[in-house]
Order: C-alpha cells, then sequence, then structure tokens
C-alpha cells in the first residue's frame, strides 16, 4: 500500500505555505490524481503519495528561482519527459565518465538518449563523491539494462556491502542498511537538460 502524507504534515516537512501548495496546483505542477481525498474524523482531509510530492516540491523549490512557473510545467507535463528521444553528441560528457561507460556500450560520434541517460546517471553517482568507480559501473550497468518505469534508485550500504535497488519505494530497509543516494529518471533528464543549455564539454573548455 502506497505510503500517505497527509496536507498538514506536507507543509511542515517541506516548509511551504498552502498558498503555494495551491498555486503550485493551480499551475498543474502537482498532477490532480496525486491529491487523494480521505475521510477522517474532521471531514474530508487531502493527501498525497509520499515520496513523489516530497521530491516533486523540493525540485520546484529548487527551480522556481530560475524557471518561470510556466517552464517548469512544460518540463514536468507527460510524466515529466523533458527531453524529446534524440541522440547526444558524445562531447557533451567528460572522457572520464566515458571511460566507466566503454564497459556498457562503446563510444561513439553520437549516443542515443538511453546512452545519455546512463552517462547522465553515471557522471550524478560518481559527483556525488560516496562511490568508487567500481560502484559506479555497477550501478550503471543495472541502470542501463532496466526496463522499468516511474521508479527510484537507491544506492544502498549494508554493513559495508553497496547495493543498488531499483524501486517505486523503499518501504523498510534493514536497521544495517542506509540509503547513501538517490536518482530518478526525472533528475537525470533535467540534468541533461542544464548540461545541453550550457553546451558540450568540448565547447565549454574552447572559452577558456
Amino acid at each position: 500500500m502506497e505510503d500517505l502524507i497527509s496536507k498538514k504534515e506536507l507543509l511542515k516537512v517541506c516548509d511551504i505555505s498552502y498558498g503555494q501548495l495551491y498555486r503550485w496546483k493551480r499551475k498543474k505542477l502537482i498532477p490532480e490524481d496525486w491529491f487523494v481525498r480521505k475521510s477522517t474524523y474532521t471531514g474530508q482531509e487531502a493527501f498525497f503519495p509520499r515520496n513523489k510530492m516530497i521530491e516533486r516540491i523540493e525540485m520546484i523549490k529548487t527551480l522556481k528561482d530560475d524557471h518561470a512557473l510556466d517552464d517548469l510545467y512544460q518540463i514536468f507535463k507527460e510524466d515529466c519527459e523533458v527531453i524529446e528521444q534524440r541522440d547526444y553528441d558524445s562531447s557533451l560528457f567528460e572522457e572520464h565518465y566515458w571511460e566507466i561507460a566503454d564497459s556498457i556500450f562503446t563510444k561513439r560520434n553520437s549516443v542515443s538518449h538511453n546512452e545519455g541517460m546512463t552517462l547522465m546517471f553515471i557522471e550524478l553517482a560518481l559527483n556525488s563523491g560516496y562511490f568508487s568507480k567500481e560502484e559506479v559501473l555497477e550501478s550503471a550497468v543495472i541502470y542501463h539494462q532496466n526496463e522499468m518505469k516511474d521508479v527510484n534508485y537507491y544506492f544502498v550500504r549494508a554493513m559495508g556491502v553497496f547495493m543498488l535497488i531499483c524501486a517505486k519505494e523503499i518501504v523498510k530497509i534493514s536497521d544495517n542498511a542506509k540509503i547513501i543516494y538517490e536518482l530518478d529518471d526525472t533528475k537525470i533528464q533535467l540534468a541533461i537538460q542544464q548540461k545541453l543549455k550550457r553546451g558540450s564539454h568540448d565547447d565549454n573548455e574552447s572559452k577558456y
């Protein structure tokens, strides 16, 4: 059963106001079907899918200073598929990310959308500073081969052992395990979008 969070708790956890929440709803930044009405002893109250809602609000808070709300709607619409299925120039990604990706697919002048997503997964995971190159490669192989949609990728350590868990949400993990880092396709796509706006790695180097 999906873990829900009440509106009152959501406002407190995310440090936002009632007005902000419903303004973002009016702007369609939060899907209507995420508002779950349930009967309580005080009457009808709104609840939300906890993980998805908190993640979406934190993303809105992060992006709203650099993007108009109408632009954020374009980013989040259609299940947050912010980038059309297209090929990318291989120079968009630095060589040390390619050194890891080379064990998964061969470097070419251009890469497919899925390969670009995997390269961005590698870049974000490696730059987090939490993982070795071997651990990043292990998780990138799983990510590249995974066909499930709308899942989170949890980077977990349990008594020194690294593992990547793909799931809609983690309900419970052992007391000896700790979630170190999280990624999902939305975060990866947004990172690619920002990288495309900045231009390729080679273009950036040529400016100096």
